[in-house]
Parts: structure tokens; sequence; C-alpha cells
């Protein structure tokens, strides 16, 4: 089941009566997860809840800089915490890098 599809089917098991708790087990989230969902669906509607594909075309090597921006990028618009994994990467590992996620409590 796709993302956009999880959260949908979140967001309606609460509106039938089902306990949030009872719905984030189900789906294998958090509780919190179904609640910040529940907030995107009231603040815009279904199509709040579609997932978004994000990405950043770079000629060259990637620095911390030019990471920093992709993060910046990804959070445009988010109503929600990101959740980004990485490889280690020198450029993920900065010190500039590790000043900007702190700085947005990351």
């Amino acid at each position: 089941m796709q993302l956009t599809e999880l959260r949908i089917r979140g967001v309606k098991a609460v509106q039938a009566g089902q306990n949030p708790a009872d719905v984030a087990a189900a789906l294998g989230v958090n509780r919190t997860t179904v609640y910040d969902r529940l907030a995107m669906y009231s603040k815009g509607g279904w199509h709040a809840l579609r997932a978004q594909l994000r990405f950043m075309v770079v000629e060259g090597r990637v620095n911390a800089a030019t990471f920093i921006e992709f993060l910046k990028r990804l959070m445009h618009g988010s109503q929600s915490p990101v959740m980004l994994i990485v490889d280690g990467h020198p450029s993920h590992k900065a010190k500039m890098v590790k000043e900007f996620v702190a700085s947005q409590e990351g």
C-alpha cells in the first residue's frame, strides 16, 4: 500500500470511530503520526494527505552547502517533520550541516 493510501486509510478509520492508538498499531506507525495526519486533513482536506516526491539534480559534486539546499527544499511547505535517512557521505556529516539541522530543532 502506498503512503497516500495509508494516510487516507488512517484518517478514515479515526473518522469511523476507531481509537487513534489502535489505528496507529494497525498501520505500524506512531500514534502521534495518526494525529499529524488528522491535522493535515483538517487543514487541507484529502489533497493535503498526498505524498510528494521531491528531488534535486546537481552537476558536479555534492558538498555541505548543496546538501543544506536540498534539506531546505525537502522541508519547504511541510506541515510535519521531515525524516531522512542518510548514508554517511562526508557532506551529510559536515559541521555546517549539523549546525543547520540543530537550528531546525532536528
